[in-house]
This record gives C-alpha cells, sequence and structure tokens, in this order.
C-alpha cells in the first residue's frame, strides 16, 4: 500500500510537472486558423517570407495561416518584421513576445533568411533540392516561451557558383545565397581573383613564396 501511494504522488508530480511546462509554451495548435502579419508597406521579399511560413507551416499542422498586411484589431499570433534598430541589414532574430512570435531581421531579405532558419531549427523544415523538401507531420508546433534566437552572420555575401540556385531562386532563398555569381564582388574577376587583389608586378618581387 505503502509503495502505491508513493508511485501515486510521483505520477501526480509528472502531471503537474508537465501541465506547468505546458502552460510556458506558445502553441500552434493542429488544423487551427491563425494570423500572420506584416507591416503595412510590404515588400515583395517580405510577402515572400510570409507566403513561406504560410506554406510550411499549413503543411505541418494542416491547419490555416491567413496572411493580413495592413494594420487593424485582428488578433495575430505571428508577426514579421524589420527591425530599424538593428545595427546590420544581415542580422536575424526569432523570439515570443506577448504571446506572440516575432521573427525579424535587419532587411526584408534577412527576414527571409529568418523564416527559413526558424523552419530549420525549430519546426524540423528541410529543402535538400528543387522540389524535394521534407515538412514533419508534427500536428502542433510547440515552442517554448522563453525562445529567443538572434545570429548575425560572418559572411554576407554568400554565392554557390553553380545554374542550379541562379536558375532556382527559391532554392537560393532556402540555402540563404544570391541568385548571381559573385555579385557586387570583384566583378570582373568572375573565380580568378588573387591577381586582382595582390598583383604580381608589385608583390611577387619580394614575396616570391
Amino acid at each position: 500500500m505503502k509503495k502505491f501511494r508513493v508511485h501515486l504522488c510521483f505520477l501526480i508530480l509528472v502531471m503537474l510537472a508537465g501541465a506547468c511546462q505546458q502552460n510556458q509554451d506558445f502553441v500552434l495548435k493542429e488544423q487551427e486558423t491563425y494570423t500572420i502579419k506584416t507591416p503595412p508597406d510590404t515588400s515583395k521579399l517580405m510577402f515572400k517570407a510570409a507566403e513561406v511560413l504560410k506554406r510550411s507551416l499549413e503543411k505541418c499542422t494542416r491547419g490555416s495561416f491567413n496572411i493580413v498586411t495592413k494594420t487593424d484589431t485582428t488578433k495575430t499570433e505571428i508577426e514579421l518584421r524589420t527591425a530599424k534598430e538593428s545595427p546590420d541589414e544581415h542580422a536575424i532574430k526569432y523570439f515570443i513576445e506577448n504571446d506572440r512570435l516575432i521573427i525579424q531581421g535587419g532587411s526584408p531579405r534577412a527576414v527571409l533568411n529568418a523564416v527559413y532558419t526558424f523552419l530549420e531549427e525549430e519546426v524540423g523544415y528541410r529543402f535538400y533540392a528543387p522540389n524535394v523538401e521534407k515538412f514533419p507531420k508534427t500536428g502542433d508546433v510547440r515552442l517554448s516561451k522563453q525562445l529567443n534566437y538572434s545570429y548575425t552572420p560572418p559572411i554576407t555575401t554568400r554565392t554557390v557558383h553553380s545554374r542550379l540556385f541562379y536558375e532556382n531562386n527559391a532554392f537560393a532563398d532556402a540555402r540563404k545565397v544570391t541568385y548571381e555569381a559573385f555579385p557586387k564582388y570583384a566583378p570582373t574577376a568572375r573565380v580568378h581573383t588573387f591577381h586582382h587583389f595582390i598583383p604580381a608586378n608589385q608583390f611577387y618581387h619580394d614575396h616570391p613564396e
């Protein structure tokens, strides 16, 4: 009898702990309807970020996510925004604030990168190749209310020299690389750049190594 009481007490404690943990979570429930809010002056990139998030979360939860592109009184569970105070246009961040998921970046392009990072790291989304995606069938998407992720990439020009990305912009977006070869980077150099930055006729005599 004593062992039964101990086991019962332990079970109750576990259930209470689980309930407390659930109360600390931000949850997008399966087959429910939610709203994604974007700024009133939404750019094409910002709207693309909202569309990517909408499509991905709908596949995971089998719910509905409506995009609101104007300021109104509609309750919103997710907000995309640019962080004007961000010191870096490439910086990304997502966090829970007042029972809303905030996904932001230092620029619209960074917001799109932040959406893909959120889907990869928190939802389990994978994009392996053009038209080859993996969406986890999670039902509910459950996030800790303590969620607070931020990242500033040390490399701001990310290019993979391949027609795979130049001809598939959606795939380039998912992999966070450019659509063209080496934009804004030694445009006359293409891929062989050493002689542009360290000319042999200037440095070779003293540094033959």
